[in-house]
């Protein structure tokens, strides 16, 4: 088996969520992926729109800044088919990103990059889910 040079840092930015970025190759961490996942309760019956938007809003959201490049992959992974109203469903989400200067994870300026990532993400996320559906950080 080939030991990948990886690095993993769990992040602690919203507390709906449970999210961690790294890189797959620690000796030259030029590209960066961001993963978090978080509980979903539907609570509206038109809860479906609100699904569909957060997929739509997800697959244009752009992340270029001085840190990353517009190069970038996003995936938000949520059943819909089996989603029914006041059921727990798991939604996680994956975001791959390139940085413009390869910075090391633990540079103070590549974290600020990524916590307003998160930051920015996750609040698209909250917004579609408000009044739809509830984030839950554990499943109860």
């Amino acid at each position: 088996m080939i030991k990948r040079p990886c690095k993993e840092v769990k992040i602690k930015t919203n507390p709906n969520f449970d999210i961690k970025y790294g890189t797959f190759n620690k000796n030259n961490p030029k590209s960066i992926y961001i993963s978090g996942k978080s509980w979903v309760k539907p609570i509206h019956t038109d809860f479906l729109e609100s699904v569909e938007n957060m997929t739509k809003q997800s697959k244009s959201f752009k992340f270029k800044n001085d840190i990353f490049s517009d190069k970038s992959i996003v995936n938000i992974d949520i059943t819909k088919d089996r989603m029914l109203l006041n059921k727990k469903t798991l939604l996680s989400f994956e975001i791959h990103l390139l940085q413009n200067e390869t910075k090391e994870l633990g540079d103070e300026i590549l974290i600020n990059g990524i916590n307003n990532v998160i930051k920015n993400f996750t609040n698209k996320i909250e917004e579609n889910c408000e009044g739809y559906l509830e984030l839950l950080k554990k499943k109860k």
